[in-house]
């Protein structure tokens, strides 16, 4: 059972790989742990949860050479504390469990809005895009439609590992959300937006909850991402509260290349002043400071 589950571990980071590439996105593999360029950082993604290895300062010192990056980071499970974490959720949600008057929100999505999985034809053509901009654009984020498209077309190469869903009001789509899949193990929500001028129809309840139950019935265990690490979302403790998910404690190791040491305080001005690029400059000050205070 472990040799099948190591397998498509394996196949799944070589499907990454493929995928990454397809986005211009370097990539590196250190074991069983695939890295990514994100950013100046180079970011484990959410497959690295299933191993308890640090990478050495080595192969750090590598990864950031062949991403191109000033950081490497790692993020390893079973943390006894820390204010770093994940949220996750590991059973289905039973909607008679959810206290009343969130359960009515949830019913009210339900009776508004019909969620479904949906094609890369159909992300594409039933109004992904027009949803992208209005919500982008709400948090002054720039957007470009002839690259959400681009990213479009790649998803609709790697159905096995991507997977979209949609969620609609009177045939509009109100939202959607973008999931990157281990197979029979893990569902990571990787993208989830929602038009502002909908959010009254909770849409966004009918989305979570249906989509939700979808892999939680399946086995499947929901990694709803890491504790804001690039730019502010309230997204997180909206699962906690409305949907029972929960905080999980990581470690996490954030290896710096040296030339960052030697630039220390400029780095931080530099960096706290530069919020820009969906804050991914204000997110390596806020990574480096929780090092260098250590």
């Amino acid at each position: 059972m472990v040799h099948v589950e190591l397998n498509i571990h394996a196949e799944a980071i070589r499907r990454f790989e493929s995928y990454y590439a397809d986005l211009d996105v370097p990539t590196a593999v250190v074991g069983c742990q695939l890295f990514y360029q994100h950013g100046p950082l180079g970011i484990g993604s959410f497959l690295n949860l299933n191993s308890e290895s640090f990478v050495e300062k080595g192969e750090a010192s590598r990864l950031r050479t062949q991403l191109g990056t000033v950081g490497t980071i790692e993020f390893i499970p079973a943390a006894e504390d820390g204010n770093w974490f994940y949220v996750h959720r590991d059973t289905p949600i039973e909607l008679a469990k959810i206290p009343s008057k969130k359960r009515y929100e949830v019913n009210r999505g339900l009776k508004n809005c019909v969620v479904r999985r949906l094609t890369a034809d159909e992300f594409r053509r039933l109004g992904a895009a027009e949803v992208a901009e209005s919500c982008w654009t709400r948090r002054g984020q720039s957007f470009s439609q002839a690259e959400f498209f681009r990213t479009v077309d790649v998803y609709g190469k790697y159905p096995d590992i991507i997977h979209l869903w949609g969620v609609f009001f009177e045939d509009q789509m109100t939202g959607f959300a973008v999931n990157y899949i281990l197979p029979g193990s893990i569902c990571y929500f990787n993208q989830i937006d929602f038009c502002p001028k909908f959010l009254n129809k909770q849409s966004s309840y009918a989305l979570v909850f249906v989509m939700s139950n979808y892999y939680l019935e399946s086995g499947y265990t929901i990694n709803a991402g890491f504790r804001r690490i690039y730019h502010p979302t309230e997204f997180q403790e909206y699962l906690v509260s409305k949907f029972g998910f929960e905080k999980k404690a990581i470690r996490m190791r954030f290896t710096s290349h040296f030339i960052l040491d030697l630039l220390r305080w400029p780095v931080l001005l530099v960096t706290r002043l530069a919020r820009i690029n969906s804050g991914k400059l204000g997110g390596l000050a806020t990574l480096y400071k929780a090092r260098v205070g250590r």
